[in-house]
């Protein structure tokens, strides 16, 4: 007797049904297994248990747990899909007559995976054969999915607080003070000011690397690979096109300069008349009027123009003002007027012959750009690879403009240590500090020389090779849409057969973008303020101040699990699919049949009962030894059960059952032993 439930009616329907699911279980559960170990790290620390000095790492016994599942998920799929072959091969061959050989192969199928090949079972029992192939295909999902755990060198995530690069501008690293005078101030004490001398030289080797790369320096990541989002202030530089009013002020200062500029040649009987052109120019301007915005005066009057000497401005000292006008004092320790500003023009018709008599033509496309100097919050990622560094400024407001500090000037009685300590002041002359050095590469002009031939028999106009009075073209500025075409102007030895044959062996630069010049300067000088985050010089004195740390992403490189949910699913959703489709073939089957097979003996047994063959069976056929005899393959066979027909070329029929044969073989076995 079958114990419950697979004693009732229904048992086939139940397997079927049951297996299906507690596959779906296994399943979900190899799925709930790789996804809690998916993006974890492998261990290879120590392994978790040693037998016999065999190792057992976490990673055997997890590819063990899911070649388990996926074992578990087959087999019970196998048990489905092989109930549901049961209903129908048992179902085929009742109330026809068929070859027991046949019959031996139909339910050798599962067994013998070579049987599917027989196209003869294909032909008469389509769906068992399907039923089949379905089985023996079932371990490819066991194959696959176990796979779908792999192992890969990935990066790990860890947010920690630690201390970060910064950059602190109020601190004396930036400026070069220099002692002017104490004197007595009678009821006020004694005085003393400080008078600012320029930017420090480490403050200039800074400005100088940073504009020659073109990048933001190198700066000591808080670890190998590591992230973080930092805000700060800083200085920035705000350019943009001066207006036409401005423009014209401007070049028409340029343009008397140049005509002032004339020399006379009459050697050799010709007259030539040499004047110096412009191709590039930076000034700062000495005040804010327009008189001495211009880039050129005359000192004495004597008709020679220069250019303005200053590198920052404007200055109110240089036009007259008076002391309090540009120092720190106690009752105004920040001036209140413009802010500094630099011009860079660019004038490239003046590369070409030049017409001394109509100069405004040779002016004419040029370029000039005001910057000034704000006080800036950044907000900044700094991203570390491999060694390999990113900034990436995500927001940059611009604040008040900063105006120039000639000095500072207090009184030694008084108490003014918040004056004394006011880190408003030392960061304003930072900031100042920090364009004085910036606008020393910029200052300066790229000159060329025009000759105009006042001779008859040589008439014209003609120009030398450009020179440069600059570090400009030490930049990257050199790489934007108004300088670039000037680089050819510097570069002498003309166009002959040696120059041309090296040229052609040299290597050329690569034809990168251009860009503005206005959002270039920006640029360069942004980068140029996170660049003293690189120096230990310009960090903040954690001995002093109180500094908060910063949240830092910290990616470590390391061996991690990663699983291919999608896969998974996919290959166990074919099996399940197939499989359910089986199982309501099988639920069909039984409703048909109103009742389970099952590849029991007794089922073999109860319908041989009343089975006819075509042949009589010998003595020793009931051995049931292999190979099966051709007599008995070839006899034809009709189940009883289901069928109330008999036939007259039925051996059987006109002679006993063969399961009294069967019995009556066994009797006479167990006499004779």
């Amino acid at each position: 007797m079958a114990f419950f439930p697979f004693n009732l009616r229904c048992s086939a329907v139940i397997l079927m049904i049951s297996a299906l699911l507690i596959a779906l279980a296994f399943a979900v559960g190899h799925d709930a297994l790789y996804q809690s170990l998916n993006r974890k790290p492998v261990l290879h620390v120590e392994p978790l248990f040693t037998i016999n000095s065999i190792q057992l790492s976490d990673q055997q016994v997890y590819v063990s747990l899911g070649t388990l599942f996926a074992f578990l998920v087959k087999s019970c799929l196998g048990v489905s899909v092989s109930t549901a072959f049961d209903q129908f091969a048992w179902k085929s061959i009742h109330g026809q007559t068929t070859k027991i050989a046949v019959i031996d192969d139909l339910f050798s199928v599962l067994k013998h995976g070579f049987t599917l090949l027989d196209p003869r079972l294909w032909r008469h029992y389509p769906l068992s054969m399907t039923l089949a192939a379905m089985c023996w295909l079932l371990p490819v999902p066991s194959i696959l999915t176990p796979a779908t755990l792999s192992v890969k060198l990935a990066p790990l995530d860890e947010v920690v607080l630690q201390r970060i690069p910064r950059v602190d501008f109020a601190t004396a690293n930036f400026v070069n003070l220099i002692r002017s005078y104490e004197r007595d101030a009678g009821s006020l004490g004694r005085q003393w000011m400080k008078v600012y001398s320029g930017p420090t030289p480490d403050v200039q080797r800074i400005v100088y690397g940073a504009a020659t790369q073109g990048k933001v320096l190198a700066i000591d990541p808080a670890a190998a690979n590591s992230s973080w989002l930092q805000e700060f202030h800083g200085p920035a530089l705000v350019c943009g096109e001066v207006n036409q009013t401005l423009r014209a002020i401007l070049t028409r200062n340029i343009a008397t300069a140049i005509n002032a500029s004339k020399t006379n040649d009459n050697g050799s009987g010709f007259k030539v008349s040499s004047y110096t052109g412009y191709l590039y120019l930076s000034w700062a301007p000495a005040g804010e009027d327009p008189v001495n915005v211009v880039p050129f005066y005359q000192p004495e009057h004597n008709g020679s123009y220069v250019l303005q000497a200053r590198q920052i401005g404007p200055d109110p000292w240089a036009t007259g003002g008076t002391e309090d006008t540009w120092l720190s004092t106690a009752s105004e320790p920040i001036q209140k007027r413009s802010p500094l500003s630099v011009f860079v023009a660019s004038f490239p018709r003046m590369a070409h012959n030049v017409d001394i008599d109509n100069l405004d033509a040779a002016l004419q496309n040029s370029t000039i750009v005001q910057c000034f100097l704000h006080n800036a919050t950044y907000q900044a990622s700094f991203e570390y690879v491999n060694g390999n560094q990113t900034v990436h400024v995500t927001d940059q407001k611009i604040l008040d403009g900063i105006s120039l500090l000639g000095g500072i000037e207090g009184v030694v009685s008084q108490n003014q240590s918040s004056f004394i300590q006011n880190p408003q002041i030392m960061e304003s002359m930072a900031y100042q500090s920090v364009m004085d050095a910036f606008c020393g590469l910029l200052y300066g002009y790229i000159g060329t020389n025009i000759f105009k031939a006042n001779n008859d028999t040589v008439p014209g106009y003609a120009s030398t090779p450009s020179r440069a009075h600059t570090d400009v073209t030490s930049t990257i500025l050199m790489e934007t849409e108004e300088l670039h075409q000037l680089k050819a102007n510097l570069i002498s030895g003309g166009n002959d057969s040696y120059i041309d044959y090296w040229r052609g062996r040299s290597m050329s630069s690569l034809d990168q973008p251009l860009t503005p010049l206005a959002t270039t300067i920006q640029d360069l000088f942004r980068n140029t303020t996170i660049s003293f985050m690189s120096s230990s010089l310009f960090q903040p004195n954690y001995s002093t101040t109180t500094v908060p740390n910063t949240n830092v992403t910290i990616s470590t490189y390391r061996n991690i699990y990663n699983y291919s949910r999608l896969t998974l699913w996919v290959t166990y959703g074919i099996a399940l699919g197939v499989t359910l489709l089986s199982v309501i073939a099988g639920v069909l089957v039984w409703l048909s049949s109103q009742g389970s097979y099952s590849s029991k003996f007794s089922t073999i047994l109860r319908i041989s009962q009343g089975a006819t063959i075509s042949v009589k069976l010998e003595k020793e056929d009931y051995s049931g030894f292999d190979p099966l005899p051709d007599h008995i393959a070839n006899a034809q066979l009709r189940p009883g059960y289901g069928s109330q027909e008999t036939t007259s070329e039925m051996v059987a029929a006109e002679s006993r059952p063969s399961t009294e044969l069967l019995s009556s073989g066994l009797d006479e076995e167990h006499q004779n032993c």
